[in-house]
């Protein structure tokens, strides 16, 4: 059992890491998605650089990882603790991919790939009901916003069980540490030109 833990874990994790926005900017663009836009390799970094379809590609791409590693994990362990585990690794593997040096996306479109999997009962009715605000907002965010922030409160009110509340939570934390900590990167990386010529100018 122990081992089946550590390969699907691997599994996932690695499954994550397999860096999609980056492979379509290489192929469509010829040039390495961490270099332009916002340096994040993910899916609104590729909307931005690749136009509205591939974006839309490497979104439901990213889902799917998600999606996958929780499907396979409940298929060959089962229970309520090995999915769990699953999806926070594949998410560890989209942020900090083994592939990429560990500088990847930020984890939202795979963390609602994970959750809808988790729970679809929550999920797939608040997938649903964010394409009011997509619609009014012409933004992924906040239906994101929506999404993620509702999640844990309809998941318990449907009858999800505490541990995955929880630990929908805890996801949610991962995503939103990462926005954070690259957003706040971009940040400096944008600044510090501009800091160098004030001094020298």
């Amino acid at each position: 059992m122990a081992l089946s833990w550590a390969l699907l874990l691997l599994f996932s994790y690695l499954l994550g890491s397999t860096p999609f926005a980056y492979m379509a900017a290489r192929r469509l663009r010829g040039v390495d998605i961490r270099t332009v836009g916002d340096g994040n390799s993910g899916a609104a970094n590729a909307w931005r650089l690749l136009g509205a379809r591939a974006g839309i590609a490497v979104f439901i791409a990213d889902m799917g990882k998600g999606a996958v590693a929780v499907l396979m994990t409940q298929a060959v362990i089962g229970g309520e603790a090995a999915p769990l585990a699953a999806g926070l690794a594949v998410i560890a593997g989209h942020n900090w991919p083994v592939f990429l040096g560990f500088r990847g996306g930020r984890g939202a479109a795979t963390l609602l790939g994970v959750l809808i999997t988790l729970w679809p009962t929550a999920g797939l009715s608040l997938a649903a009901a964010g394409a009011v605000p997509l619609a009014l907002a012409r933004s992924a965010v906040p239906p994101l916003v929506f999404f993620f922030v509702l999640f844990p409160v309809v998941a318990a009110l449907t009858g999800a069980s505490s541990l995955l509340v929880v630990f929908s939570v805890l996801l949610m934390f991962v995503v939103a540490f990462t926005h954070w900590t690259t957003s706040r990167g971009n940040v400096e990386e944008e600044a510090t030109p501009d800091m160098v010529g004030e001094r020298g100018g």
